[in-house]
């Protein structure tokens, strides 16, 4: 599968280099200007009114820098190649994150299930800055997860990991507050999620505040650009009885609500959907495993998964207010937008599900070499037993 989605961003290429609108119309364009000499600022320029100059620089300066280090040619490679790595980034955080908490056969069938959103996979040849944003998403999610980890009877060091784990998090989470102005309302988003989490199950405040320690540099970078440098951005400019009035009218709720109801439908055919493929591994994992139960015969909800359920979920509530309220015509909007925005859900939404409903990994996984050790030194203990009751 794997194979199959690089042939698919490879003919996107050659169809079409230089990516899809907003690849050269902002995301590229803005880093020709940032990578030249002394052209910086027009990648800010209010003249840019109708390409979003107000969005954060963080996917341009890294398209930038990297020309600046190749010589300034602009190859087109040079984008089409970090969209190609931040889908590989994406699809191991994926495998590797559920691959350790809940075992490497879900992590891998969670890596299928992503390749087959046909959304997500042709959205690596537009070169936009979503597949990116998606990553620091799921990425924040993941370490949030690992970060959450029961700790009832850990030894100081897995505690240590569980803190450096929070301030991971909320490094992805500054990552992606400098990627788009969706990022800051993740960023939101996760930390009522994790305050929310520590209200709820009386513990994670020292992974809240990894969690703050991690995201401050980044999001003082992003407040500051956005306060002294970005331009004026035309979402804030509405009065707050026009924003009101759309939310009161229900048709706009209506068309929001389909545009989302057909989207969603295009993310596979339907018998490689990724939702019908989520639902296949939850139900026969589900009634494989044998977790722990409650006193009323249920299985616990993870707590490690209630922050990533809260903030995936507040996150779309987020989005669909923001189609509430846009002052762009809507139709054009969730035309333009709502496959984008699902492609940056996806994986965060996939870990989600699956962290939560998936078989727990109950046995620590051991490499060859370290379980024949551990025979060895079993072997020994036994002999040495042996001998001393003989003795």
């Amino acid at each position: 599968m794997a194979c199959l989605a690089c042939a698919i961003a490879a003919n996107a290429y050659s169809a079409a280099p230089h990516g899809r609108w907003d690849a050269w119309a902002i995301w590229n364009l803005r880093a020709k200007y940032i990578a030249g000499d002394h052209t910086w600022s027009n990648a800010v320029s209010p003249l840019l009114a109708q390409t979003h100059p107000e969005y954060p620089l963080g996917t341009s300066s890294l398209i930038a820098r990297t020309w600046v280090y190749g010589g300034r040619d602009f190859d087109p490679s040079v984008p089409a190649g970090i969209a190609g790595l931040y889908a590989l980034a994406t699809l191991l955080v994926v495998i590797g994150g559920l691959g350790v908490t809940r075992g490497p056969t879900i992590g891998l069938l969670a890596g299928c299930i992503l390749l087959s959103a046909q959304s997500w996979v042709g959205e690596v040849g537009a070169q936009y800055a979503d597949i990116p944003l998606g990553l620091y998403f799921v990425s924040a999610l993941t370490l949030l997860a690992l970060a959450f980890a029961d700790e009832s009877d850990a030894t100081a060091n897995a505690r240590h990991a569980n803190t450096r784990a929070a301030i991971q998090a909320g490094v992805f989470a500054a990552f992606a507050a400098f990627t788009k102005n969706e990022g800051l309302a993740f960023v939101a988003a996760l930390l009522f999620a994790i305050v929310l989490a520590v209200l709820l199950t009386s513990a994670g405040r020292r992974q809240l505040r990894g969690f703050a320690l991690g995201l401050a540099p980044g999001l003082v970078l992003a407040l500051l650009f956005k306060v002294f440098i970005a331009a004026h951005d035309p979402e804030v400019s509405q009065s707050v009885g026009a924003m009101l009035s759309k939310m009161g009218t229900f048709s706009r709720w209506g068309s929001i609500l389909s545009v989302l109801g057909a989207r969603l439908l295009t993310l596979g055919e339907w018998y490689a959907h990724p939702v019908v493929l989520a639902a296949a591994v939850w139900f026969v994992f589900r009634r494989a495993a044998t977790p722990a139960r409650n006193e009323d015969g249920k299985a616990p909800f993870p707590k490690q998964a209630l922050p990533l359920w809260i903030a995936s979920s507040l996150m779309m509530a987020m989005y669909f207010g923001a189609y509430l309220i846009t002052p762009a015509d809507l139709k054009w909007q969730l035309d333009t937008s709502m496959d984008r925005l699902l492609v940056q859900m996806l994986p965060a939404v996939l870990v989600s599900l699956l962290l939560a409903t998936a078989m727990e990994q109950t046995e620590p996984l051991e490499l060859p070499a370290a379980a024949d050790a551990n025979a060895r030194n079993t072997s020994t203990r036994k002999f040495r037993k042996k001998a001393e009751s003989k003795l």
